[in-house]
Formats: structure tokens, sequence, C-alpha cells
């Protein structure tokens, strides 16, 4: 009778070990899919940031030219001063008022244009 009374104790101690073992696991798992959630906003964020600032910088100098990459695809609309950025899920940032017309630009090479106080955005 002994041994079976430490062998229940023995599968009950193993048994709270385990689960222990799971939840541990489980809360290490959501913190990493949280930091990569937020590294992934982070990216999006910075590159939709960039884009504004070249939109700026092209607006405020005429006949300036601008060539850059970007990293992910993006859609401009100056109606609504917002740039939007697709990087699994979409980030928003604002734009001051420019003129231009409406766009979405692919990854990669893209170029900026003042021509006149009108600012031409094309993918390269």
């Amino acid at each position: 009778m002994k041994k079976a009374q430490v062998s229940t104790e023995f599968i009950f101690v193993v048994g709270f070990l385990a689960l222990v073992f799971l939840i541990l696991i489980s809360v290490v798992l959501e913190r990493r899919i949280d930091v990569l959630r937020t590294e992934r906003f982070i990216e999006g964020k910075t590159e939709c940031l960039k884009l504004s600032n070249l939109l700026t910088k092209a607006y405020v100098n005429d006949g300036i030219k601008i060539q850059e990459s970007l990293k992910f695809n993006a859609s401009i609309i100056p109606d609504s001063r917002i740039i939007s950025i697709k990087n699994k899920e979409e980030i928003f940032c604002t734009i001051q008022a420019i003129n231009a017309s409406q766009i979405d630009l692919s990854k990669g090479n893209i170029a900026i244009e003042n021509k006149n106080g009108f600012i031409e955005i094309k993918n390269e």
C-alpha cells in the first residue's frame, strides 16, 4: 500500500510541475509576441514619419528632387493629410498640407519632386 501512495503523490507533483512549466512558457511566449508586435509598429511608424519628412522637405524647397527607398507599401492621401503604411497592419501618420495627388506606392525606390509647388511622387 505504501508504494501505491508514493506513486500517486509522485504523479501529482510531476503534474503540478508540468502545469507550472506550461504557464511560464505561455507567459514568455505572450511577452515575445508583444515585443514583436511593438517592433513592427515602430518600424512602420518610423517609415511613415520618414516619408512625411521627405514630403515636407520637397514642399518647402522648390525644384528639389529626392530619391529614397521604402521598406513597406504606402498610400499618400493629401486631401486628408494622411500617410498610410501597410506592414501586416496599417499604420498612419499625418503630413502637412501639400499640393499633391493621391498615390499608392510600392516598397522600393521612390522619387519625390517639387515642380513649381506641385509635389510629384512616383515609384522608380
